[in-house]
């Protein structure tokens, strides 16, 4: 009697964990630029423009729900494309710190290796991490690379009960943040775009 109650109380366990996992969903990431950003100077005498080419072993999700025992199984996706979810990210930031965007000639190349949310599974919950990972390249005139730096931002949230899109949510948008964050906190990136805007 013991080992069928264990049995029906760890089965009720797995399915609060699951919900309903095997179904895919989709979800909106938002991007909350920086607050008050510094205005870079002579911003305002340079375009740029931001080109995304997503290079992910997988774009068809950016994360999956996952049962009680770590297997994932529904995909999770966004409405969004997430190229163009980055590509408005960076074109913001730096529109905020004072570029222009029409007709750039500085063109800030970006690859999107990693845009995932993985869950891990605790005893009682589990935990949520997302992943952003972006090479980032500037060239001059002559094409030449002055500027190539992977950027990277994680996003994570614990005590998670239901592992899907609404837990993966938060993470993501965390990741994102951070990555932009790293990115414009580099005085090399500035210098890069301006050494680019004086080579041509």
């Amino acid at each position: 009697m013991f080992k069928i109650y264990r049995s029906l109380v760890m089965s009720a366990a797995v399915l609060a964990l699951t919900g309903c996992a095997f179904s895919s969903e989709k979800i909106d990431v938002n991007y909350t630029p920086a607050a008050n950003p510094t205005v870079i100077a002579g911003a305002s005498d340079i375009r740029v423009d931001v080109r995304i080419n997503d290079v992910r072993a997988r774009t068809d999700r950016v994360g999956s729900r996952t049962n009680g025992y770590g297997s994932e199984l529904g995909a999770i996706a966004l409405n969004q494309d997430v190229s163009t979810l980055i590509e408005n990210a960076i074109e913001t930031e730096l529109r905020n710190r004072g570029y222009k965007l029409e007709g750039g000639k500085v063109v800030v190349q970006v690859e999107v290796h990693d845009f995932y949310n993985r869950f891990q599974t605790g005893f009682w919950s589990g935990t949520a991490t997302s992943s952003v990972r972006l090479n980032v390249k500037i060239k001059d005139a002559g094409g030449n690379f002055i500027f190539s730096e992977m950027i990277a931002g994680q996003g994570t949230k614990e005590s998670v009960q239901m592992m899907t899109g609404k837990n993966a949510k938060p993470t993501l948008e965390e990741a994102l943040k951070n990555a932009m964050t790293s990115l414009f906190a580099r005085d090399d990136f500035y210098a890069a775009i301006a050494k680019a805007s004086a080579s041509y």
